[in-house]
């Protein structure tokens, strides 16, 4: 049996390092809303694979799951999960963004409440 690795470490690993002071604060805040993010995607991702959602891979996936959700009616879902994208991208991508410790543990939170919406999910409508 093939060995698959759980995306939820992801957010353990983020939970780790917020809390973890070896590391100075905002490269710890920075890489854990990343990890956040993709725990959440991750998750969301194999949700829709498992329910025969066909998603490309492409440059376009992060997009093209959260609209997913959107389309199947789950805002709920897509909502948070594209504010953590946003997030990502901001601790990613523009240094000129204030990334907290406190904005890490708020999106490790959002991260842990969308994998349990999406953990809840039945069935998707057409």
């Amino acid at each position: 049996m093939e060995r698959v690795y759980d995306p939820r470490r992801f957010l353990d690993l983020a939970n780790d390092l917020l809390n973890d002071g070896d590391y100075e604060r905002e490269s710890r805040a920075r890489t854990a809303i990343g990890r956040a993010y993709y725990a959440a995607f991750l998750i969301a991702r194999q949700k829709l694979r498992e329910k025969g959602v066909r998603i490309p891979e492409s440059s376009e996936i992060h997009r093209i799951v959260i609209q997913t959700f959107m389309e199947k009616g789950l805002s709920m879902i897509g909502n948070p999960l594209d504010q953590l994208r946003e997030k990502r991208v901001d601790a990613d991508y523009h240094m000129e963004s204030n990334i907290t410790v406190s904005l890490g543990q708020k999106c490790a939170k959002l991260s842990e409440y969308v994998i349990q919406l999406i953990e809840g999910i039945k069935d998707l409508r057409p």
